[in-house]
Parts: structure tokens; C-alpha cells; sequence
């Protein structure tokens, strides 16, 4: 466990948090598709989240909170997966080419030469992309699932 740490500050930390992802992944995600699951999925997802924090910190506002830290690290990793493998060029997608993801995007053809067929990572990474998020957004709901609240004093 962590150690304990006021409340609202806790709140104000979670807030700030959920919005330097989002920005985060705009950035990252140079697709119409990264751009409507960023909108019509991980936006309310966020918005739920934060939600579920401020109205703690508004029931137990003189409290104290602890949580998992091993959560932290799970998150970071799918969180860092999901940034890494989000669509940021789908030319030729209508002929047949898969998207590139955004380390294919940073890293060039350097991946793309090191594999017998190009199509083949960008399918990988199509698949990691939706797999990373899922699994992102469950340990994101497993990290405020676990959440202890003590009072002060």
C-alpha cells in the first residue's frame, strides 16, 4: 500500500492525470479511428472515473486515502502499450495496407525492413491497440476498485 495522502489532493492529482492522458493520446493517435475511440470511449471512461473520485473526496472529504501501488505499474505498462501501438497512419487502408502504429511512425521503416512482410507487424499492432485499451481501462477500474479510505485522527 501506499502511503496515506490526503483526499482532495488525491482527487486533484487523478484529474490532472486523466486529463494529461487524453491529450496524451490525441497526440499519439493520428487516425480518425484513434481520434473517435479517444472521444466516444476513453473520454466518458475518464469522465466516469473522475466522477467516481470527486464524489469520494465529497463523502469522506476529511479522509485520508490509500491505494495499490503495483496498480501504478500495471497501468503505466498498458497505458504505455496502448500509446506506443495506437493507429497514427492508415494510408492505403482501402487497398489492402494495415495501419501503422505510432512506434512504426517513430521507428520508420526500421520495423518495417526487419520483417519479411510489412502487413504482418501492422497487424500486430491492430490487435494490440484495441487489447491494450481494454485491458488499460480494466486496471484502471481495478485501481479505484481498491482504494482505502481512512479517516483522519
Amino acid at each position: 500500500m501506499s502511503a496515506a495522502i490526503n483526499i482532495n489532493k488525491f482527487s486533484q492529482f487523478f484529474i490532472l492525470y486523466a486529463f494529461v492522458s487524453l491529450v496524451v493520446y490525441f497526440v499519439t493517435g493520428f487516425t480518425i479511428l484513434a481520434g473517435l475511440v479517444y472521444l466516444f470511449i476513453l473520454s466518458p471512461f475518464y469522465l466516469l472515473c473522475i466522477a467516481h473520485v470527486v464524489s469520494l473526496a465529497q463523502k469522506h472529504s476529511p479522509s485520508l486515502i490509500r491505494y495499490r501501488k503495483f496498480l501504478i505499474y500495471l497501468i503505466a505498462l498498458f497505458q504505455i502499450l496502448v500509446i506506443c501501438f495506437s493507429p497514427s497512419n492508415c494510408y492505403g487502408v482501402k487497398q489492402g495496407v494495415a495501419c501503422s502504429s505510432f512506434i512504426q511512425s517513430l521507428l520508420g521503416n526500421y520495423i518495417l525492413n526487419n520483417f519479411e512482410n510489412g502487413s504482418s507487424l501492422g497487424g500486430t499492432s491492430e490487435f494490440i491497440f484495441p487489447v491494450a485499451l481494454v485491458f488499460y481501462g480494466i486496471s484502471v477500474v481495478a485501481f479505484l476498485g481498491m482504494l482505502r479510505i481512512e479517516p483522519i485522527g
